[in-house]
């Protein structure tokens, strides 16, 4: 690690000196000292700057530890983001499944026998947004006051059936 270190600074601060890691006693920082600079003056990458007296402070560089929790913290959030996408895509199917049954059930209508006839029968069709239903619907008088019906519906990928009895009276 320490030759990284050496390699990357010598690397991004040049310099006419050998560099070494030391510690101030005064402040009880770890410095990697540079015993001398191209630019007598420092170098100076705000917020923060290199004093030549001192060198280079190391908790300037990130730590492993630091890596490490932001690796954690990094793989959590694509965690959460792939979580989002699965329900996002979950919830998009729930959707189309109820634009699919709203067409199906617009199509569905009760076919009614003419006055005198026994039988009828009824297709019907309906879109809503790109979903599309289509239907089958059966009547049959039992009396002149009865009718029992049959309805199918269909979709892509849904079926709906539906059936009543209709009771007439004075």
């Amino acid at each position: 690690m320490r030759i990284f270190l050496l390699l990357l600074v010598g690397l991004l601060f040049p310099t006419t000196g050998s560099a070494q890691i030391v510690t101030n006693i005064t402040d009880d920082s770890t410095y990697l000292a540079v015993s001398s600079f191209v630019n007598p003056g420092g170098v100076c990458a705000p917020p923060r700057c290199v004093n030549p007296q001192n060198g280079i402070p190391l908790n300037f560089f990130a730590t492993t530890e630091t890596v490490s929790a932001n690796g954690a913290r990094i793989d959590a959030a694509f965690a959460a983001v792939a979580t989002l996408n699965t329900q996002v895509a979950n919830l998009n199917r729930e959707v189309s499944r109820s634009l699919e049954i709203g067409a199906i059930a617009a199509s569905m209508r009760d076919a009614i026998p003419n006055a005198g006839d026994r039988f009828a029968i009824r297709l019907n069709a309906a879109a809503i947004d790109g979903y599309a239903g289509g239907s089958l619907g059966v009547s049959m008088n039992v009396t002149d006051s009865v009718r029992l019906s049959a309805n199918y519906g269909r979709g892509a990928t849904q079926n709906v059936v539906s059936g009543g009895l209709n009771i007439s009276f004075r």
